[in-house]
């Protein structure tokens, strides 16, 4: 089904963000995280 795929992918798109995110600084994975946890638009169209 399309929506699984879908999901499964969005969970995909989450991991690489924290991925990304992933800092050793402590102040800037506070701050990381905190913009990722709180949602909103991922990709915006051109």
């Amino acid at each position: 089904m399309v929506a699984i795929q879908i999901e499964r992918e969005l969970l995909a798109v989450e991991k690489q963000l924290n991925d990304v995110v992933r800092s050793e600084v402590g102040l800037l994975q506070d701050a990381s995280q905190h913009i990722i946890v709180s949602g909103g638009k991922r990709v915006r169209p051109r």
